[in-house]
């Protein structure tokens, strides 16, 4: 059940299922991966956005708010005076600090279709300095700043 406090949301705009969901979704993300012991052992990152998450992704925020929930950022909290600056670094140096504790390499893939979980998703995949695939999950962005994770993650390798 959904209560009206669901509805509303504090967070980053345009969209709360484009920005709110997408930072929450990336953040939790790289907590499990830490709260795994994978962390540390992650070299690259890869995000697929599906949908209209990657149809409206510069207009709308999506990469930015992937990379502040990655980096540890929460929507109600995440200092939107220096986001902007933050996120065009990582744009110039093509890493990502995960947590704020470990740079990554990342690269965008984007779909214009919808996977079969929802229209608007996510999936993070990341990979060893040989690039064993460590652990994916995909994230779907359910509306209200909401979103769901469709393979939860376990302890991988």
């Amino acid at each position: 059940m959904i209560s009206a406090f669901d509805l509303f949301t504090v967070g980053r705009g345009p969209s709360s299922s484009h920005t709110v969901a997408s930072m929450r979704a990336a953040r939790r993300f790289a907590t499990a991966l830490s709260g795994a012991a994978l962390l540390n052992r992650v070299e690259s990152v890869r995000i697929e956005l599906y949908g209209s998450l990657s149809a409206t992704r510069p207009g709308h925020g999506t990469d930015k708010a992937v990379f502040l929930g990655l980096m540890g950022e929460e929507p109600a909290t995440v200092d939107v005076q220096t986001a902007d600056e933050r996120v065009r670094r990582l744009a110039q140096d093509r890493r990502v600090p995960l947590l704020g504790v470990r740079s990554a390499d990342y690269d965008f893939v984007l779909y214009t279709h919808a996977v079969p979980q929802h229209p608007n998703a996510l999936t993070f995949t990341v990979c060893d300095n040989e690039g064993l695939v460590l652990h994916t999950r995909t994230h779907s962005s359910v509306g209200a700043g909401s979103c769901t994770a469709s393979n939860p993650l376990v302890r991988s390798l």
